[in-house]
């Protein structure tokens, strides 16, 4: 069982107060703070240690308290220690509570040391200061096992010597500036949903899975050290332009693409994103000609961007149940071909002539398939010759959604 220990204590009694309260004089007004911490014992005796010895993760801290959860690995033996730069006051927990009597800036120096005095961050396997599984969930989603509440962090240096970290959980509003993830090969999660976060470095973090950078401040990124791992890319509403460092590679792995509301600038290509599933990219300023070609291609949601042309050619064998949105784009043409497992297509307000919507229709109604759905609304009208189409499909319990003729 993975080793969490220590606390929250609860704030009340004044007894519990008097035997666990930290007094650190407030550097600003003269008055004292009050820091609860739980405790794991001192540290032995026999070998002393000084955080001035080990490295450290140092987090700038803004609230009026401080409650993170650190998991160990298995066999470790450490001591995690916690200190207040600003006082000198420490204590010891993978889960400590820090209250204090007011919010203020504050910086906190994470240390970890084996029972021996030799450093132990390596030891750290789970970093969490804040995370909702619910707020971006997907397949590879660490799970409500992990849920904690936010901690006002707003810097964290230091992160690359926990060298055994496998989740790093830091979905807090207030984190911001850049993420040193460098050399860190047992990574495989990183949960950031809706931080502040500006810039991330991914360099030898070559078991990444999962990367949810949602909703942060990422103006680039380079993806090219985890191309071969990465397995789920989130990374939707940073800056209005959002500029990917050129692939050298294909995203071997990655199943699910997610970067829109934002304009992107060198979006993969079909090459690669060889078994993407889900390509999400909605209002992404896209254009010109749409090409996917995955071999177990199951969503596509490409809306508001400027295609002039899509090719579906195979990417919905039968019994797929294929969903892709493609409206308010520039659509004149749309390849269909031997999608007979696509059961919901939306192509409304795009610039699809009548040929063009017969096509669609004709091919639609040779799949013999049931209860889908297809909006060609906001393009030109069918042909009366397509009208048995439409009878066809809507036979099948197909909703078709057509303009109607002048």
């Amino acid at each position: 069982m993975k080793k969490v220990i220590g606390a929250i204590i609860i704030i009340g009694l004044a007894a519990v107060l008097i035997a666990a309260a930290i007094l650190i004089p407030n550097q600003t007004d003269g008055q004292t703070d009050t820091e609860q911490s739980s405790s794991r014992g001192e540290l032995d005796a026999a070998a002393p240690v000084t955080r001035d010895e080990l490295p450290s993760v140092r987090l700038t801290v803004t609230g009026v308290s401080f409650m993170p959860v650190l998991e160990l690995a298995d066999s470790s033996n450490a001591v995690v220690k916690w200190t207040v730069e600003e006082t000198g006051a420490s204590c010891e927990g993978l889960s400590p509570a820090l209250v204090f009597d007011a919010p203020a800036v504050r910086h906190i120096e994470l240390t970890a040391a084996h029972t021996d005095g030799t450093d132990a961050l390596g030891d750290i396997i789970t970093f969490n200061i804040g995370f909702d599984h619910t707020q971006d969930a997907g397949r590879y989603n660490v799970g409500g096992a992990y849920d904690h509440p936010v901690q006002t962090v707003a810097g964290l240096d230091g992160v690359y010597h926990m060298t055994g970290l496998i989740r790093f959980l830091a979905a807090t509003p207030s984190l911001s500036g850049f993420l040193d993830f460098s050399g860190l090969n047992t990574l495989e999660y990183i949960e950031c949903y809706g931080a502040s976060v500006s810039s991330i470095d991914l360099t030898g973090c070559e078991h990444l899975v999962r990367l949810c950078l949602e909703l942060n401040d990422l103006s680039e990124i380079d993806l090219n050290p985890v191309s071969g791992c990465l397995r789920d890319l989130r990374m939707s509403g940073n800056q209005s332009v959002v500029t990917f460092v050129p692939l050298t590679s294909p995203m071997a792995s990655l199943y699910h693409y997610c970067a829109q509301s934002e304009a992107v600038v060198n979006h993969p290509t079909a090459g690669q994103l060889p078994v993407i599933e889900e390509w999400w990219d909605w209002a992404s300023d896209q254009s010109g000609e749409l090409v996917i070609r995955s071999k177990v291609l199951s969503s596509v949601i490409t809306s508001w961007n400027a295609w002039t042309s899509a090719d579906f050619t195979n990417q919905f064998p039968a019994g797929r149940n294929g969903f892709v949105e493609a409206h308010g784009c520039r659509l004149t043409s749309v390849v269909l071909t031997g999608c007979p497992g696509l059961t919901h297509l939306d192509l409304y307000d795009n610039l699809l002539d009548q040929n063009a919507v017969d096509a669609i229709l004709a091919e639609a109604a040779s799949w013999g398939t049931y209860d889908g759905t297809l909006d060609l609304s906001q393009n030109a009208p069918p042909s009366e010759s397509a009208g048995p189409y439409i009878a066809e499909l809507e036979a099948r319990s197909w909703s078709v959604t057509v303009e109607p003729a002048a």
